[in-house]
């Protein structure tokens, strides 16, 4: 007799490890994609430094230093903003619907998904 996890742990297990798992490839895409595009950006500054040394290029470095503070600074918000919302968004459907077997999937497949991507971004 073979005995699968949805028949020992039920439907929610199945949303947890399923979760994981997509996470997990999700954090390690997310992670090669980021080393690729920190090269990419990387030699692209070396290369501006290397023609503004040489002359061939005049480069503002506190302009680009305020543009970069400033585009990191609103992405933060950003996401500061949709975890929030999220976050209202799940407390509200919980206050709302009661607790029972279905109202948890949400919860259990956040919860899988995003120990899946941390550690796929170890991992990746």
């Amino acid at each position: 007799m073979t005995m699968d996890i949805i028949s020992v742990f039920g439907p929610p297990a199945a949303v947890f490890f399923g979760a994981g798992g997509i996470g997990f490839v999700f954090g390690y895409a997310i992670k090669k994609v980021a080393k690729i595009l920190a090269v990419i950006v990387g030699l692209f500054f070396m290369g501006l430094a290397y023609m503004d040394y040489n002359g061939w290029v005049k480069v503002n470095w506190q302009a680009v230093s305020n543009s970069t503070n400033a585009a990191v600074q609103n992405g933060l918000n950003q996401t500061i903003a949709i975890m929030n919302h999220t976050a209202i968004q799940v407390q509200n459907h919980v206050a709302s619907s009661g607790v029972n077997e279905i109202g948890l999937f949400p919860i259990v497949g956040v919860t899988g998904l995003m120990g899946g991507l941390i550690y796929g971004l170890q991992k990746g």
